[in-house]
Formats: C-alpha cells, sequence, structure tokens
C-alpha cells in the first residue's frame, strides 16, 4: 500500500512538472505502471488477453486436425486385422471341436491366438518389415485385437456371456464385462472418445509418460496439495504406476486366467499348426500393414494423455479468471493461476510435439504445421504474457482510458467523461460500437452539436466514435483536396484508396477489405471538402456507415443529424454522391492498434485476400493487419521486403505455388511465432526472416534446388528453439542464425562445404553464421566442410564440445571462429587430419588442454591464438610448419599461440622448420621453452616469444646456428642467456626489451649480430663482443639505459649507427684504435657523457645526430683528424661549454650545434668552407665566433641571437660582408701562427694512391693560410688542400707552412701486390704422400712483398713455402697464398688411400726474411693505414683486397710469369656508324671515364677475320678507303694502362654498314 501511495504521489508531481513546461509528456507516461498485482486485484479483465489466447485456441485445432489423421491410419490397421481374426477363426474352430469346449472358453481361446498372432510377429524374420521395432509396444494392436474378440457391443458381449454352454456364475460374467469395458476404453482413448479424466487415469497406469516436464508436474503437485484437492488428485494419478512395456503387462493381466492356461495345454496335443499358419501366412500380412503405419501405440497414448494435460490446465486457467473477476483474488489463487499458466503452455508445446510424431508420413502439410506451430510456443512464457497484460493496462493508464486510486479502478475519457462499462475493452468490436449507438442512436432524429479536439460536425463525431473504440485520438490534420489522405499517418494504417474516375466494381473490391469501426474519408471535388463515416458494415449493393450530417433533414440549428444508412457502390463511385469524379477519392484507414484489441474484428466482413498485392504471380506487399495470414495459392513468388515490419500476424501459411521468397520477405515480423516454408521453394533471400523475434520453429524447404542458406536469414530470431536443416544443404552463409538465442541444437548435414565468410561482423558485416547463440550446446562439424568463417560460433557460450573434421582447409580471415564459447572444454579432431586452419580456435577462453592427432603437420595462423586457460599442449613430432609470415601485422586472429597465458612450458616438435611470426606473442605465464635444431625458418615479422615476461628458461637443441630475429623480444622474466656455441647470427631484435636481462654469453662463433638484437635491454651493465663479429647491426645495445662497459669486437671500425642510443649511464664513447668512424645517433640521448676527447683517436667521421640529446656534455675535443661531421650532431647538448673543431672539417653541417645553450664562443678552424643552416641556431648564449677567411658560404637562420654576436675574422674576407649584411658586430684582426701541426710525420702510400693530410695552426685563430710544398714530386705530389698523391717507389717530405712556421711529413712510396694467382684453383690427391707444386703469379709484376703459403687444415694438405702441396689425410681443404690481405687460393681434394707409410703433419715453414713491424712479409709494401675519405662523411677503408674482375687480357709475352692486370672496364654503349661521302664511314660512340683510350675494329665479315683496327682516345673515327657495295661489320672496346700494359674491356654490340659513293 505505501508503494501505491508513493506511485500516486509521484504520478502527481510529474504532472504537475508537466503543466509548468518542465518535463516532457512522454515521460509522465513512463511514471506510472501497472503491476501485476494490479492486474490481479483491481482489473484482471486485462488477463483475457486475445493475442494469446486466440493463438492458444489455434493451436487445438491444429491438433484435432492432427488427430484426426492418426485415426484414419488407425481405422485402417484395425479392418485389417479384423480380416486375419476371421482367418484365424477357422483354425480355432476345429480346434474347439477336437478338445470339446464350449463358446465362452472358445472365445478365450481367441485372445491366446490373438496373442500367439502377435508374438509370433515379433519373432519373425526383421526382412518381412521395417518397423519390427515399432510393433514390440503396438499397443494399437493388442486393442483391437480385444475388439475382435469380444462382443462389438456392451450389451450383446453380456447377454452372449450369461447364455453361454459355459455355466459362468454372475461374478465371473461381471468379470469379463469390466475386463471388456476397460479395453474398450482403451480403444475409445485411440479415437479420443470418452471421459478425458478416467482416460488419464487408465493410460498412466500402464505407460510411462516420456519427455514431459517433471519438474513442472512436482511444483503443480506441491502448489495444489493444500488448495485445491481435485486438480491435485488428477496430477497424481497421472504421475503414478507408470509401466512402459504394455505387451507384458496385458498378457499378464488379461491372456493368462485359469481357462486360457488349460485350453494351451490342450492345444499343445494337437501340436502347433495355429502358431506355423500364425509365423507363415499372418506375419507378411502385417509386415505389409505396419510399413504404412508409422506411428506406435506408446507414440498415440503419450499424445492422447498430452492433450489431456491441456485440457484438464487449459480448464483451470479458464476456472481460475473468473474467481478473479468475481473479486476472489488472493495469494494462493494467484500462485496456482502462474503455475498453471505455466503448465497449459507447456502441456500444448509438447502434445503438439507428440501429435506431429504421431502423424509422420500421413500427411505431410499437417506434420509440418504441427511442428511449425509447436515451435512457435518457444516465445510464450507465463511472464511474456504477464508483462503483455501490465502493458496494456499501463498504456491505459498512460491514455487516461484507465484509473486506478487504491483499490478503485475507473475508465473515463480525456475529458473527464466516465465510459459505460459496455467498453470494457474484452467485448468485440460489435458490443463496443453498439454501446456507442445506445447513448448516440442514429435514425431518431438526435443531432450531435459538440466538437472533439477542436473537430466538428462529421469529422469530429467520427473522432470521437474512433476515441470510443481504440481509446486513441485519430489524426486532426489532413489534406482537403479529392485525392484525401492524413498528412501523418500517427495512430493509423492506410487499407485502401480509389482515387479519380473509378466504377462502383471497384468501390466494391475497396469495401472487401473493412472491418466494422474503419474509417472512412471520402470527397468529390477540393472545394468540396471531404466527408467522414464508421464502416458499420456490408449489403447485398453497397455499405452501410455511422455518421453525421448537416444536410440531414429536420437537425437543430447548428447541428448535424445522427444516421445509420446504406450507401451503394454506384451510388459511392457515380450516383448521388459521385465521390469517382476526376477529383474525387475514397480512402479506408484503420487504427492501428485494432489487431491487440480486437483479434480478426469479428471476422463478419473481413476478406483478407484483398490485402495481398500481387503481379504477375509475385506478392508484392501484405497490407493487411491479420494475426493469421493465408497466402493464395496463386502467388508463385513473395517479393522483396512483402512483410518487411508486420507487427500484428502471427502465423503465415506458405502454398505449394510459392517457388521463391525475395530478400527481408518477412524481415521485422516481431509477432511471428513460426515459418513451415514448403518443399515447392527453390530459393529464399538475403534476411528474409531476420528480426523475427517471437518465432520459436521453422521449417526450410527440402529439395534439390535450395542448397544454399543466405545471409542474415534467420538473424535476430531470439525464440527459435527449433528448426528442419535441409539434407542437401551445401552453404550457410554469414549470420544466417546469428542472435538466435533460444536455439539449443542444430543437425547440419554432412553435405555443407561453407559455414559463413572472412569476416564475421567486421566492416559492418551481419556476423557469424552461428554467432551468440547461447543456448547452443552441440553442434556437427559436417564432414565435407571445406571452409569456416569468420565469427561462425562466437559467443556460444553454452557450446561444450566440437569435433573438427579433416577436410577443412580454408578459414575466414578474421577467425574468432569459437571465441568467447566459455563452455567449450571438449575438442576432437577426425581421425586423418592433417592441418589445423587459420584462427580455429582464436580466443576460445575455456580450453585447458589438447590433444593433437598425430597425423598433424601444420598448425595455422591463431589457431589457438587467446586461448587464455590453455594451460597444456602436446604438440605432435610431425608438425612442420606453425604460422606464416605476418601474424598479427596483417591477419585478424594473431600469432598460432599468441595471448595463451597460462601456458607455461612449450617443447616444439623435433621436425618442425617453420616456425611463424607472434607464435607466442603475449604468452605471459610461459616460463621454458625448447628451440629444437631443425628451424630454418622464421616469420618475416618474428615475435615469435616477443612479451613473454615469465620466460626464464631456453633450451636450445645442438645444432643450431641462427637466432631469428625478435624471437625473444619482449621476454621480460628473461635474465640471463648463453648462446649456444653452433650459432653464428644473432637476428635483428632476438632480444629486445628483455628489461631483466643482465648477463649474456656470445660465444666465437657468432659473425654477425643484426640491428636492435639487444635493445631497450634495461638491466645489462656489461656487454662483450667477441673479436669474430664482422657484421654488427645498427641499436645493438640501444636503450641499454645501465650499460656502463663495453668491449667491441677488433675488427670493427665504425661505431654503427644508434648502437649506445640513450644507454643514459654510460659515461665514456669507444675510442679502440681500429674505430675510425662513428654512425648516426650512435650516443644520442647518453646523458652520462660529460667529454668527449678524440684527439688520439684515429676517428675521420662523425654521422648526424652522433652525440645528439647528451645534456651532461661540456666539452669535445676533435683533435685535427675527424673530416666529417654529420647534421645535427651535437644538437640539444645544453651543457656543452667548449669544442675545439679539427683542422681537417670543411663544412659545419646543418644544426650541428643547435639548442647548445651553454656554448659562449666557438672558433672555426681555418679549413672551413661553409657553415650550414640553423648551425648554432637557439645557441642563447653565444657571445663570440672566428670565421677563417677560407669560409665562404653561411646558412640562413645560423644563428639566432644576431644582437649579442661578436664575428671575429680577417678583413674583407667573407666573414665580414656576412657580419655587415647580417648587422652583426665585427672585429677585423690578424693573428700570427705560432705553431704547425700535421695529422700524420711520416707515411707510407702504394703508388697511385691518395691521402689527405690536415695541417693545424696555433692558435686556432690563427689567420694565416697554409701552403703545400713536396720535395720530389717525381715521387708524390701535393696539392694546396693537403691532399697528396703517391706517384712512384721512393721517398718525398711534403711541407705545410704558415707565416714563418712550418711542418713536413715523410712520405714513403711502395708498389704493393693487388692480386695473386694460382696455377691451379683445384687439384686431387689420390694416396697419401702424394705432391703438386703449386706456381703463384702476381700484379703488378714489380710490386714489393714475399708471398706466404699456408694450409687450412694441416691434417689433410701441408704445403710448403715453395708452393709444394703433399697429401697427410682424407678430406677438403683450402690452400691459400698470400702477401698481407691479397690472397690467392686453391681447393686441394685428398682421398686418403694409404701407400703404408705414415706422414706426420708439421706446420708449414715460415718464410725465411722475418717479417716487419707491420706484421707484413719483407719487401711487401706497406699498405697505406690513413684512408681516403668519400662522399656523404663515408670513411673509405684501406684498399686491401683485389679489385673487382670484369675482363682479363694478355697483352704481348707469353709465359708463366706473365703479369694479368685486373680493372673493371665498362661496355660500350651507343656505337652508330655513319655512311659518308668518297667509301668512307663515320663511327660514334658514347664516351666512358677512367679509361685510356679505345680500339676500333672493322672487317668484310661477322667473324672479323682478316679484320683491321685503330686506337684512339676520342669517341669519334672516320674510316677511309673502304670497298663500294661492301658491307663492313664494326665494334668497339675501351681499354685502361695498368702498369704500361692494356688491359681491354668487353666488345660493343656489332654493326654493319653498306658502302655507297
Amino acid at each position: 500500500m505505501k508503494k501505491r501511495v508513493i506511485a500516486i504521489l509521484m504520478t502527481a508531481i510529474m504532472c504537475c512538472l508537466q503543466l509548468a513546461g518542465f518535463v516532457p509528456a512522454e515521460k509522465v507516461k513512463a511514471a506510472y505502471s501497472v503491476t501485476e498485482e494490479d492486474i490481479y486485484y483491481r482489473c484482471p479483465e486485462y488477463l483475457d488477453n486475445k493475442a494469446y489466447d486466440n493463438y492458444m485456441v489455434r493451436c487445438e485445432e491444429r491438433i484435432e486436425k492432427g488427430m484426426a489423421t492418426i485415426n484414419d491410419a488407425e481405422g485402417l490397421g484395425a479392418s485389417i486385422l479384423y480380416s486375419l481374426q476371421n482367418g484365424a477363426n477357422i483354425i480355432i474352430s476345429e480346434l474347439a471341436s477336437l478338445a470339446g469346449i464350449g463358446q465362452s472358453t472358445k472365445d478365450k481361446l481367441n485372445k491366446e491366438v490373438v496373442y500367439q498372432l502377435i508374438q509370433a510377429y515379433l519373432s519373425s524374420d526383421t526382412s518381412a518389415t521395417d518397423t519390427a521395432s515399432q510393433i514390440g509396444n503396438a499397443y494399437s494392436t493388442i486393442s483391437d485385437a480385444y475388439n475382435v474378440a469380444n462382443a462389438t457391443d456392451l450389451y450383446n458381449y453380456k447377454e452372449s456371456l450369461k447364455s453361454s454352454s459355459v455355466n459362468l456364475s454372475g461374478n465371473q460374467v461381471d468379470k469379463l464385462v469390466d475386463m471388456y469395458t476397460e479395453a474398450d476404453t482403451f480403444s475409445k482413448i485411440l479415437g479420443y472418445a470418452g471421459d478425458a479424466q478416467k482416460a488419464i487415469k487408465i493410460i498412466t497406469a500402464y505407460i510411462e509418460m516420456q519427455d514431459m516436464d517433471l519438474v513442472v508436474l512436482n511444483k503443480l503437485d506441491d502448489a495444489f496439495s493444500s488448495m485445491d484437492s481435485e486438480f491435485s488428485g488428477a496430477i497424481r494419478s497421472i504421475m503414478s504406476d507408470r509401466t512402459s512395456d504394455f505387451l507384458t503387462f496385458a498378457k499378464k493381466n488379461y491372456l493368462q486366467d485359469e481357462v486360457i492356461k488349460k485350453m494351451v495345454s490342450v492345444v499343445a496335443k494337437y501340436g502347433s499348426s495355429p502358431v506355423l499358419f500364425v509365423k507363415n501366412v499372418c506375419t507378411n500380412i502385417l509386415g505389409k500393414i505396419y510399413k504404412s503405419f508409422c506411428p506406435t501405440a506408446d507414440q498415440i497414448i503419450q499424445a492422447g494423455m498430452c492433450q489431456a494435460y491441456t485440457y484438464l490446465a487449459r480448464n483451470k486457467v479458464n476456472q481460475l479468471r473468473k474467481e478473479f473477476k468475481n473479486g476472489k483474488a488472493s495469494e494462493d489463487k494467484i500462485e496456482q493461476y502462474k503455475l498453471v499458466y505455466g503448465f497449459y503452455i507447456t502441456t500444448m508445446k509438447t502434445t503438439m510435439d507428440k501429435v506431429a510424431g504421431c502423424v509422420n508420413g500421413s500427411d505431410k502439410s499437417v506434420k509440418q504445421a504441427l511442428k511449425s506451430w509447436a515451435g512457435s510456443l518457444s516465445g510464450f512464457t507465463y511472464a511474456a504474457y504477464m508483462e503483455r497484460c501490465r502493458s496494456e493496462a499501463s498504456a491505459d493508464v498512460s491514455a487516461g482510458r484507465l484509473k486506478i486510486s487504491g483499490n478503485t479502478v475507473t475508465r473515463k475519457t480525456s475529458d473527464g467523461t466516465t465510459i459505460d462499462e459496455n467498453y470494457d475493452s474484452t467485448e468485440s468490436i460489435k458490443a463496443r460500437l453498439a454501446a456507442i449507438k445506445q447513448k448516440y442512436p442514429p435514425n431518431q432524429g438526435v443531432t450531435w452539436k459538440g466538437d472533439w479536439g477542436g473537430a466538428r460536425q462529421c469529422f469530429g463525431f467520427a473522432r470521437m466514435v474512433f476515441y470510443f473504440l481504440y481509446g486513441k485520438n485519430m489524426p486532426a490534420n489532413y489534406y482537403p483536396n479529392a485525392c484525401y489522405q492524413y498528412q501523418q499517418n500517427s495512430g493509423v494504417n492506410k487499407v485502401g484508396q480509389l482515387t479519380g474516375n473509378f466504377t462502383a466494381a471497384q468501390v466494391q473490391q475497396l469495401f472487401a477489405q473493412a472491418k466494422i469501426g474503419d474509417v472512412i474519408q471520402a470527397s468529390i471535388t477540393a472545394s468540396s471538402g471531404q466527408h467522414t463515416m464508421i464502416f458499420t458494415g456490408l449489403t447485398s449493393k453497397g455499405i452501410t456507415v455511422y455518421d453525421c450530417n448537416a444536410a440531414v433533414n429536420g437537425c437543430a440549428p447548428g447541428g448535424c443529424g445522427i444516421n445509420e444508412w446504406e450507401r451503394s457502390y454506384s451510388e459511392l463511385a457515380k450516383g448521388t454522391y459521385g465521390y469517382g469524379s476526376s477529383n474525387g477519392g475514397i480512402t479506408i484507414y484503420r487504427a492501428d492498434n485494432y489487431a491487440s484489441i480486437y483479434g480478426d474484428g469479428d471476422d463478419v466482413f473481413y476478406d483478407d485476400s484483398a490485402n495481398f498485392i500481387i503481379e504477375n504471380g509475385v506478392l508484392v506487399k501484405y497490407t493487411g493487419w491479420q494475426p493469421f495470414v493465408e497466402i493464395p495459392d496463386t502467388v508463385t513468388a513473395i517479393g522483396k521486403e512483402a512483410f518487411l515490419n508486420n507487427k500484428t500476424m502471427m502465423y503465415v501459411l506458405i502454398p505449394d505455388s510459392v517457388k521463391s521468397i525475395g530478400e527481408s520477405a518477412f524481415k521485422g515480423c516481431t509477432s511471428l511465432l513460426s515459418v513451415s516454408v514448403p518443399d515447392s521453394v527453390e530459393s529464399i533471400g538475403n534476411s528474409a526472416f531476420e528480426g523475427c523475434t517471437s518465432m520459436g520453429y521453422a521449417y526450410l524447404p527440402n529439395n534439390a534446388k535450395y542448397t544454399v542458406i543466405k545471409s542474415s536469414l534467420f538473424r535476430g530470431c531470439g525464440c527459435l528453439a527449433e528448426i528442419d536443416i535441409p539434407s542437401q544443404l551445401l552453404e550457410i552463409k554469414e549470420g544466417a542464425f546469428g542472435n538466435c538465442s533460444s536455439l539449443v541444437s542444430i543437425e547440419l548435414p554432412n553435405s555443407i562445404e561453407t559455414l559463413g565468410d572472412e569476416y564475421g561482423p567486421v566492416a559492418y558485416g551481419p556476423g557469424g553464421a552461428f554467432q551468440n547463440c547461447t543456448l547452443l550446446q552441440e553442434i556437427n562439424i559436417p564432414k565435407n566442410l571445406q571452409f569456416l568463417g569468420a565469427y561462425t560460433f562466437y559467443g556460444c557460450s553454452s557450446l561444450n564440445n566440437i569435433c573438427i573434421s579433416k577436410n577443412i582447409t580454408k578459414t575466414g580471415y578474421y577467425g574468432n571462429f569459437f571465441a568467447k564459447c566459455e563452455s567449450l572444454e571438449c575438442i576432437t579432431f577426425e581421425e586423418g587430419i592433417t592441418y589445423l586452419p587459420e584462427g580455429l580456435f582464436h580466443n576460445c577462453a575455456s580450453l585447458k588442454e589438447i590433444d593433437l592427432p598425430y597425423t598433424i603437420t601444420e598448425i595455422g595462423n591463431g589457431a589457438f591464438s587467446g586461448c587464455k586457460n590453455l594451460k597444456e599442449i602436446n604438440l605432435p613430432r610431425g608438425v612442420r610448419k606453425i604460422g606464416d609470415n605476418y601474424g598479427n601485422v596483417v591477419s585478424g586472429v594473431g600469432g598460432c599461440f599468441q595471448g595463451c597465458i597460462s601456458l607455461k612450458e612449450i617443447r616444439l616438435p623435433k621436425e618442425l622448420m617453420y616456425l611463424g611470426a607472434y607464435s607466442f606473442n603475449g604468452c605471459t605465464n610461459l616460463e621454458t621453452v625448447e628451440i629444437n635444431k631443425k628451424i630454418n625458418e622464421v616469420g618475416y615479422y618474428a615475435n615469435v616469444f616477443s612479451n613473454c615476461p615469465a620466460l626464464k628458461t631456453i633450451l636450445f637443441e645442438n645444432g643450431i646456428t641462427k637466432i631469428p630475429n625478435e624471437l625473444f623480444a619482449g621476454c621480460n622474466g628473461l635474465k640471463k642467456i648463453e648462446i649456444p656455441q653452433t650459432v653464428t647470427v644473432v637476428g635483428s631484435g632476438a632480444f629486445k626489451n628483455c628489461i631483466l636481462l643482465k648477463e649474456v654469453k656470445i660465444p666465437d662463433s657468432v659473425k654477425e649480430i643484426d640491428a636492435n638484437a639487444f635493445a631497450d635491454c634495461v638491466n645489462i651493465e656489461e656487454f662483450n663482443f667477441p673479436d669474430t663479429i664482422s657484421i654488427l647491426g645498427s641499436g645493438v645495445l640501444k636503450g641499454c639505459t645501465k650499460l656502463k662497459k663495453i668491449r667491441l669486437p677488433k675488427t670493427l671500425t665504425k661505431i654503427p649507427n644508434s648502437m649506445f642510443m640513450e644507454c643514459s649511464s654510460l659515461e665514456n664513447i669507444v675510442t679502440d684504435e681500429q674505430i675510425i668512424e662513428i654512425g648516426a645517433f650512435a650516443y644520442k640521448d647518453c646523458v652520462q657523457l660529460s667529454k668527449i676527447d678524440l684527439k688520439d683517436s684515429n676517428v675521420r667521421g662523425i654521422g648526424e645526430y652522433a652525440f645528439s640529446g647528451c645534456s651532461g656534455l661540456t666539452k669535445v675535443d676533435m683533435g685535427n683528424q675527424i673530416e666529417t661531421l654529420g647534421d645535427y650532431t651535437f644538437e640539444g647538448c645544453n651543457n656543452l661549454e667548449e669544442i675545439l673543431l679539427s683542422a681537417a672539417i670543411k663544412i659545419i653541417p646543418r644544426g650541428s650545434f643547435q639548442a647548445c645553450s651553454k656554448l659562449e664562443n666557438i672558433i672555426l678552424t681555418n679549413g672551413i668552407q661553409e657553415v650550414e643552416e640553423d648551425a648554432f641556431k637557439e645557441c642563447t648564449n653565444l657571445r663570440e665566433i672566428f670565421i677563417p677567411y677560407k669560409t665562404k658560404k653561411i646558412g640562413t637562420l645560423c644563428f639566432s641571437y644576431l644582437d649579442i654576436l661578436l664575428i671575429r675574422g680577417v678583413a674583407g674576407s667573407y666573414a665580414e660582408q656576412y657580419a655587415t649584411e647580417n648587422d652583426i658586430a665585427f672585429v677585423a684582426q690578424e693573428i700570427a701562427t705560432e705553431e704547425v701541426t700535421l695529422t700524420e710525420t711520416e707515411l707510407t702510400l702504394g703508388r697511385n694512391t691518395e691521402y689527405q693530410l690536415t695541417a693545424g695552426l696555433s692558435p686556432m685563430d690563427s689567420t694565416d693560410e697554409v701552403t703545400w710544398s713536396s720535395s720530389d714530386e717525381k715521387v708524390a705530389k701535393v696539392d694546396q688542400t693537403g691532399k697528396i698523391q703517391a706517384i712512384a717507389a721512393g721517398t718525398a717530405v711534403i711541407t705545410a707552412k704558415a707565416g714563418e712556421k712550418t711542418a713536413t711529413c715523410k712520405v714513403t712510396v711502395n708498389i704493393p701486390m693487388t692480386s695473386i694467382y694460382l696455377n691451379k684453383t683445384s687439384i686431387e690427391l689420390n694416396s697419401i704422400g702424394d705432391s703438386y707444386q703449386l706456381s703463384a703469379s702476381y700484379s703488378p709484376s714489380d710490386a714489393e712483398g714475399t708471398i706466404i703459403w699456408k694450409s687450412e687444415d694441416e691434417g689433410i694438405a701441408s704445403v710448403d713455402q715453395t708452393g709444394k702441396v703433399t697429401a697427410v689425410g682424407k678430406g677438403t681443404t683450402t690452400i691459400t697464398a698470400s702477401c698481407g690481405n691479397v690472397i690467392g687460393t686453391c681447393t686441394v681434394v685428398s682421398k686418403g688411400v694409404s701407400n703404408g707409410s705414415e706422414i706426420v703433419p708439421s706446420p708449414s715453414p715460415q718464410p725465411s726474411l722475418e717479417p716487419k713491424p707491420d706484421n707484413q712479409p719483407a719487401n711487401t709494401p706497406k699498405p697505406s693505414l690513413i684512408p681516403q675519405l668519400t662522399t656523404a662523411g663515408t670513411v673509405a677503408q684501406p684498399s686491401r683486397t683485389p679489385m673487382s674482375i670484369d675482363q682479363i687480357s694478355k697483352d704481348g709475352g707469353n709465359g708463366a710469369n706473365n703479369t694479368v692486370a685486373l680493372v673493371k672496364i665498362n661496355k660500350i654503349k651507343g656505337l652508330v656508324v655513319k655512311n659518308q661521302k668518297k667509301f668512307k664511314v663515320k663511327v660514334i660512340w658514347k664516351k666512358l671515364t677512367n679509361i685510356s683510350g679505345y680500339q676500333i675494329q672493322y672487317a668484310p665479315n661477322k667473324k672479323f677475320k682478316k679484320a683491321k683496327s685503330k686506337t684512339v682516345k676520342s669517341t669519334s673515327v672516320t674510316l677511309k678507303k673502304l670497298k663500294k657495295k661492301k658491307t663492313y661489320f664494326v665494334r668497339v672496346r675501351a681499354y685502361k694502362l695498368v702498369d704500361g700494359k692494356k688491359v681491354y674491356g668487353k666488345w660493343s654490340a656489332v654493326k654493319k654498314v653498306k658502302i655507297k659513293k
């Protein structure tokens, strides 16, 4: 009561707020909702819900039709059994005569014969019939047998017993009559006659009820045990004395009395002829009967019993409703009603299922209809029923038609008028209209003067009637013209319309659609306005209407006469009223809540056929509002959107004439409860039944042409619980059953090859084929399935087991096939399966373990990704491939086991050769991994074990040679790694971001460590690279923030790009003597670096951003050997105070010292020629800069604060000009040189090599110019930049002079070897002890040095210092002849055949001359240690290896020691040959660089026999004295002089020319 008062107060408050303009009207409507308590105690009339009640009545009609079909079959069976019995009587009579027995005993014997007949059939050969098992419980056979063995009429039977020759007592007669009565009752039950309650008690005494909800029965028993003894007794009798073996019961109770026992023994004396007769003759006859008669006795009895349940529940529902309406509502009655109504729905559905099972093949259309209606009941529940009752009452409250105040209930109009109780919504529309006519009687001179919502006369009157009929106002705004219609059809639906000229026949057809209470709008012309009427019925000639009309005679002034009269079709068309004029029209409207209030509207005048718009056999649109729709059999196709969003249709009958159903044909039919598509339909369009939220059952056509269930066919059918899938189906498309949340099971035929598509719900797709079927528990994967679409079973949270077909070879791109299948724990695989497709079990969160079959050889990408509870998986030994190149980079499902966060250990299969990208990425609890040695390829994007923070133990199988790219990147639990001795390459990012990794051991076998291999390993403090490493990628130790100590390989000449970037604990840079270059970003953001001293290093170049962001850096000393700087080298070093630039630098690059805010002054060394843009930008404290006289260019925005800057330089220099142009203070100065220093004081150069010498001046801002000179230019030359060119062997002194000061460098020029050639590149020695003398030649021929011979494996072959090779053992080795870094090689194969002697290998003898201190042999020229700089700041390596071979040419002389010059000479291109006058030809070609000249050859034949040659240095030549009309062939090649000899390139393409005059 307290809640009721609060609700009323809240409603009043909301109404006040609405009047004040603060709350919208729709909020007020939602403020009050009728409760379930209100329905029972205050307005129980709402319990009579027509929508539900009418549907249940229709269900009972379908049951009765099904039972009639069963009865027909039963009658056929009984008639045949009669014939059988007549045949058996001959034998029985003979037996009776022989035994001397009377009629009564004969009758009993008749029972035994029938029993034997049945028993013989049951034990006969099963090949006699296909239905032997069905006869096992053939109750109907026994029942009919009793009928033929006894009198068919109870009275006659009793009389025959009394008059029989067997002297039976009265008690015996009564007993036999009782036996007959019970047997006859069974027969009546089969025909559904007699008392239903008695039938229930009898049947359930013998037959167990199957598939009934016993929980419901127990609840009913408990609920009614103390409330309703009658109903409780009936339920208890249903639940008691069950048995399923009726044959045993019948024999025990009916066929084995004492008399029969005696007769059996008598019959036995005369042999077994009756039994033989039964077996040999009757069995085949019975078999034929039951081939066509399918239902078993159990099925029939259960169907009848269920029907009795339904009647019992229905009667109880109606009884309780009457009690509520009579004011007898109470809590115990309400509880009874809830239970009974729920039981009513359950038994109704079960009965329909049972009857459908009995019908079987006897009438397919009846069976389909039963299953369809039974399926539709899936959406019927007590809760849904009560919600509908409450919502209808709440709607009336909101509209002002129903008012509840405490226990007082009144119904009023919106203006406060109390409505007569005849307006009860449970009455029919005829009763409602009659009540209105009683208040406003027609044809009695009554005048209506009022208005309704501002509307007067006919329109206002019609609006008033409309309101009383439907509880709502019809629209007030309309178009006042002949083609009348509402501007807004709110609250009404247009039924039909005629405009322009039309006939009486057309008017008749229009009104065939009308229902009582429809609104008629009509007008003649635009100026005549319109007339509004209420349709009340049809006559033989026209219609009757209820209206008021101002034109009626006798109306009171200002009023309209109320009438109900007939208007003929002809008058409406062209007669008195003539609405059928050129500008006239008639429109029929119906309230949109008509069906929910009145159902079919009494069905008196309604003809639904007029609502079907059919064009050439295609049903284009259905415009009706019937709950039960039967499509005409003239329809051959149902068009697109024909029933779209129909909210009232509950059932539709589709005829066999229909061949196709269009797209979205029934989409949004939210009241449609079931559908049975006939087998005639060959295609059903996309979304045909999508959003049919009440549909519980569906039958799809079973024919050869219907092979595809199209996209979204039943998507969103949340009540769909059962569906029959055709047996010949090939494909179920995406979203077909999406969100069918009531679907528990579905049987898919093995013919299906495709389920879903590539995308599922991605890219606005409709989703997976069975996505979010939350009650689906089990589904068979078809054996022929080849394609499994994305998201197919996504969100099937009740699915608990699945079997994977071996034929699945392709899967949808975005995976998620079983994602969010929270109950899926058991997976089995079809025998012989070899491949698990991509994303197969992606995101199956409940999987805990997987046992894969041994036949699997490949596991697709993302097959188990996201299985967060997967703890164990045994990968079969035969698996050779896991995942693909991309992992989650391209695929939507990720790596194979990506995100398996419960996986702790994995052992890769022994035969595994390929491990895909991201395979175990994100396995956050993975602790141990064993890597096999056969892995030879990893996915392109690697990251195999990235983001595995718990991974602490990595076991490598012996023989592994490479740690692939990013294999263990992000393994945040890894603390120590020891790379196996067999590994030669550590791939890029292999251990990147292993944040706990502290100790790394790299063996000498490693030759290559690629980019970022150990980047962001923030706990590494020390790192040692073995000297065997020849390749070190960029950023190997980038981001190692605790790194303090480093040892680089001695072979390394360059600090790789980004090598120590962001190593914030590094305090010193590496300046080992072999380092000649610091790469880009090498030390960027190393904030602990304080000083950089390069003056004693060999570093020649520093890359871009190399020291950018080194905020702790205060001083940099470059010495004088640094030649190049990259852009932004020291950008952002905001504590840098002092920098000493190298004298060798010629350019200060862009942004080199940008944002060095503490730099106050700087001296640009005298070799600097250019300062690029932004070089000193944002140097906020830069006060002074010295710019030398050689500087000729300064870039834009080079300095930021010009007003505080002072430039010092030489008067008249570019520096002064720049200062003047930019308004910068300038001071001219002359500062004498005090000392000159050179980068080298002694050099050894190879002939024809160059070297850049740099002079440093002290003080650095000296203004003297440096000049250069050579003491012997025949040996070495020097230009005025300090570049030395070695000319010939000898010694020269190079002098640099500045002012009065000089410095010198002694240059020795020698002739080094550039190539070595052996007379054999391979030899074969058969026996141990065999030898072969190798010889070596070299170039240039005047080179200095000694060749050293060496064997790679002296256990196979040895070599002495003369080149003699001797076989020592079996195998293959390499012999090398070397001088410095120049080598020649020969492969030696020793077959190892023993000659009986033993050769003990000894070290190769050393050369006779002692090696010089530079470790080169005596007489070997010392190569330059100082390389030349190339463009873009790259430091070139010393030339210590032979040049590439392009062409080998021998020019002059024959002999073993001829020198072969090796140079690269390009082939001539662009050869053109042109005729000239006087038998001449001009030859032209494209110029080549770095060559000495060209050789031209020409001849009168292609093979250039007797060819003539010319040698020139230009790119053209004229050939003279050629023969007339002769064809010549011409070719050209270039040559170069090397050590005085010509080395030729390849010939050009041959050109031919015919000589003219």
